[in-house]
């Protein structure tokens, strides 16, 4: 795009019928100077639904059902699609098949024989036509605020990494699905510009709304792996607990409710967190208006089908799978 004009930017999947986290990427996308004209419905009867979920974060936004009657009204750059991961392929295709920049919600595919495989496909797709493909995994950019608490952490090295999360979901497998690609992303910025191994993959808890599991994490050659440890637990009151744990030094993640200020919390010590979808949501709008090199897209999309591949492999060895 590299240009001076506020990228537009439409959302599929607005309501909380899941996660809800279309009202947020809307409010992240007005504060870095995206402008949010309008979204996508399942359906006629939840627009009205969907514009009030995004009045409430100060956006007044049009809703369609269909993407070419939405592009024929209210032309956009880009499209967000925050809506349940049974929809995500129709609306990649839709979406970069138009000319459309992509920021989806993760997994960014499933549901398909290979989803690492589809993924690449879809980012070859966004390459040829210099398209910016992101998926919703901002975990990394807390790592900064975590080494603000432990400077001593990662200073030799990063050998064992653990984080706990809540999904929303209660059954096992849904659960991996929805929560495990974070953890991923974050193991991505230990070993980075690599393809990664997981290897001694263990269940140590499958039960409805808990999951643990562990793994080595690595690469080829002499470096010694990282091992892994996640955690997942059902937790559907607000704030939804997360925590860091690196070479054993612990952060957990602090949400004050009445204006959702984050901090990252250890021994009574407390360091404020920039949001980090807010910072994801920010990169992605930086590159739609003012472009990127290749290099970097390519990277991003590199670790997205990795993660994938990952993320499928452990669910293929799922218990029971």
């Amino acid at each position: 795009m590299s240009s001076d004009r506020a990228p537009r930017v439409a959302i599929a999947g607005v309501r909380r019928v899941r996660q809800g986290l279309g009202q947020f990427f809307a409010k992240h996308l007005v504060a870095h100077g995206a402008v949010v004209p309008a979204f996508l419905a399942s359906r006629p009867g939840s627009i009205d639904e969907g514009r009030a979920t995004l009045r409430r974060v100060g956006v007044e936004a049009r809703g369609y059902t269909d993407l070419d009657a939405l592009l024929a009204a209210d032309p956009v750059d880009a499209l967000v699609i925050a809506s349940p991961h049974e929809t995500h392929l129709a609306w990649l295709e839709a979406a970069i098949g138009r000319g459309l920049h992509v920021l989806c919600e993760k997994p960014l595919v499933w549901d398909v024989d290979l989803p690492a495989n589809e993924a690449m496909r879809f980012a070859e797709l966004a390459d040829a036509r210099s398209l910016v493909l992101a998926e919703n995994c901002p975990w990394p950019y807390v790592l900064a605020t975590f080494d603000a608490l432990h400077p001593q952490a990662r200073r030799d090295g990063v050998r064992s990494f653990e984080m706990e999360l809540a999904p929303l979901s209660s059954e096992p497998r849904a659960m991996l699905i929805d929560a495990v690609s974070h953890p991923l992303s974050v193991l991505q910025e230990f070993i980075p510009f690599a393809e990664a191994r997981i290897r001694a993959l263990e269940w140590r808890t499958v039960e409805a709304g808990r999951v643990e599991l562990s793994f080595l994490f690595g690469v080829e050659g002499p470096r010694e792996p990282i091992r892994c440890d996640v955690r997942l637990r059902t937790v559907r009151e607000q704030p939804r607990p997360l925590a860091l744990v690196l070479n054993g030094l612990r952060a957990d993640r602090h949400v004050r409710i009445e204006d959702y200020a984050l901090s990252l919390t250890a021994d009574g010590r407390q360091v404020p967190l920039p949001d980090p979808m807010a910072a994801l949501v920010g990169d992605f709008v930086r590159a739609v208006q003012h472009g990127e090199p290749a290099a970097i897209r390519g990277l991003r999309t590199w670790r997205i089908y990795d993660r994938l591949r990952l993320l499928d492999q452990i669910v293929r060895h799922f218990p029971g799978a």
